[in-house]
């Protein structure tokens, strides 16, 4: 019925507009089965009956722009990992045997002795920061923080078509300096040869593991003309990763510049590619960044052997110098 009054009174009915709408039947289909499960019922309106195909996690199906059938998100990895499974995640999971009960990324870890809640303010606006709607005054991401519960966003995982397997695309527009969403898997620490966001917390190093949990930020490819960047936000107290947009339209795939000729950590020093000496990289990890082909064949990224495809998994080094209060880009890097 919605889609009818869109079409009677917005779109109009030309055959163009028909065969676009028919491309995105599966689509639609998979957000509605999954975010409003009970839609299907409305159908008795008009005397028609529809029995829901697509369960789970939106972003546990993969749909494709040139309509064709949707796929589940294991069968895409198939060919590199038979046993392939994520959870979705809303907020990042503390890998209590790395960090116990604490939590890296609060400034308040250490102090037992603080009795009465703070008023945590915004280091970017200065405004009182709160979960609470009623209480909160800080608006830099106002989808993602203090607006109460988070809603579905509105982007699907994609088939892409030049060879770089799942990347991400926007259903709806997303306008310069809004969140795209947040950077959310397991937060450990001491993991080695494998893809990684890593930064500075209140208490030291951390990393931010998306291999088997997270959410649809994994599977967001490189570009050398990306339309998001990553910034960090403290939100009460506690460090996030925010993927903001550069303005990204509708319909548009979601892109990161994963690449950068110098890398930063902690300690701020700095780290060429080819520099295998120092140890605040394996060698194997340094070595992934050299497989990478960036931006050849319309901005094909080329996996090397034993690299899954597009979206698979990051390497972020940050850095106080490369991310500080003031929400600079994130200083970046991916393997394909």
């Amino acid at each position: 019925m919605g889609l009818y009054r869109f079409c009677k009174y917005k779109l109009g009915f030309s055959p163009m507009n028909m065969t676009a709408l028919k491309r995105l039947r599966t689509r639609f289909e998979v957000a509605a089965d999954t975010i409003h499960p009970e839609w299907r019922q409305l159908l008795s309106v008009i005397g028609d009956s529809s029995t829901r195909v697509f369960k789970a996690h939106p972003c546990d199906w993969v749909v494709s722009r040139s309509g064709s059938p949707v796929v589940p998100l294991p069968d895409t990895y198939s060919q590199w990992d038979s046993d392939f499974s994520f959870e979705h995640l809303e907020e990042c999971v503390i890998d209590e045997q790395a960090w116990g009960p604490m939590d890296p990324r609060a400034e308040n870890n250490h102090n037992t002795h603080q009795t009465l809640p703070r008023r945590l303010l915004c280091e970017r606006c200065g405004s009182q920061q709160s979960n609470d709607p009623g209480i909160n005054e800080c608006h830099c991401f106002p989808a993602m923080f203090g607006s109460g519960p988070r809603k579905p966003y509105p982007v699907q995982v994609f088939r892409t078509e030049n060879g770089r397997n799942n990347g991400l695309l926007a259903c709806c527009p997303f306008e310069r300096g809004a969140a795209v969403g947040e950077f959310v898997g397991l937060i450990t620490r001491g993991l080695r040869d494998i893809d990684v966001m890593q930064s500075c917390g209140p208490a030291g190093i951390y990393q931010i593991w998306q291999g088997r949990q997270g959410n649809y930020t994994r599977f967001i490819n490189h570009s050398c003309q990306p339309n998001s960047q990553y910034e960090r936000f403290t939100w009460l107290g506690a460090q996030r990763i925010v993927l903001v947009s550069k303005g990204i339209s509708a319909g548009e795939e979601i892109t990161v510049d994963y690449s950068n000729e110098v890398l930063k950590v902690c300690s701020g020093v700095n780290i060429n590619m080819d520099d295998k000496r120092n140890t605040a990289f394996q060698s194997n990890s340094i070595q992934s960044y050299l497989r990478i082909i960036l931006c050849l064949d319309s901005e094909r990224i080329i996996p090397s052997e034993d690299v899954a495809g597009g979206g698979t998994g990051q390497h972020i080094v940050a850095s106080d110098e490369d991310i500080g209060p003031d929400n600079e880009q994130l200083s970046v890097g991916q393997q394909p």
